[in-house]
């Protein structure tokens, strides 16, 4: 049974590799519009960069990153998930 468990494993590393590639190929290509992304907008209608969007992009990407970092290790997910969760919703 390893080997379907294995197969598995490489199927769903394969489908998230190609989802990741064809957005980025999108994002580069002009398809996807990333334009304005961490920008928001006064009332008046002036653009300017936003540090909330900044920040939450930076934790997103934290997160995404030890996630990924302990299922590769196998480790416990739920229990350190649940703190970095309530450590980000305070």
């Amino acid at each position: 049974m390893p080997e379907v468990t294995q197969l598995i494993v490489w199927e769903a590393l394969i489908f998230l590799f190609a989802l990741f590639g064809i957005v980025v190929i999108q994002i580069l290509t002009g398809a996807i519009n990333a334009r304005g992304l961490l920008e928001g907008t006064t009332s008046g209608g002036t653009r300017f960069k936003s540090t909330g969007r900044v920040q939450l992009l930076i934790a997103t990407i934290v997160t995404a990153v030890q996630y990924l970092s302990q299922v590769v290790d196998n480790s416990k997910i739920s229990r350190h998930t649940s703190k970095l969760a309530s450590a980000v919703w305070q």
